[in-house]
């Protein structure tokens, strides 16, 4: 599903939502089909950071893969559920970020295939 970032924060610091900031995320796109995940990471401004994604779900673990195209590292992140809608997201202490994301309002998701899923390996 598609979730709004309401909330992210850096060496323990809260970042506000600035249109100019490339490194705060504004949403977060998860998609599952089947045993692939994908995650798409939208900043307030800049290009989206698209990913397969292996979640363990035992575990709380959502590990983006390395993109070695783009020479980005593999991000663990852990998450919880504290109610219905909204989701905690943390990196510590790899990243050293969190975010708290609510569920974004219904609206049209393009549809992702399993053959974009797949081409992000």
């Amino acid at each position: 599903g598609v979730w709004d970032v309401v909330e992210f924060e850096r060496d323990g610091q809260v970042l506000p939502p600035l249109a100019t900031d490339t490194s705060r995320w504004k949403q977060v796109l998860i998609v599952r089909a089947g045993d692939l995940v994908g995650i798409s990471i939208r900043p307030m401004t800049g290009d989206d950071d698209t990913r397969k994604a292996e979640l363990v779900e035992g575990e709380r673990r959502l590990t983006l893969q390395e993109d070695q195209e783009t020479g980005k590292s593999a991000i663990v992140l852990t998450y919880e559920e504290p109610e219905p809608g909204v989701l905690v997201i943390s990196s510590w202490p790899w990243w050293r970020a969190s975010a708290c994301l609510t569920m974004a309002s219904p609206s049209p998701v393009p549809p992702v295939s399993r053959e974009r899923l797949r081409s992000t390996r």
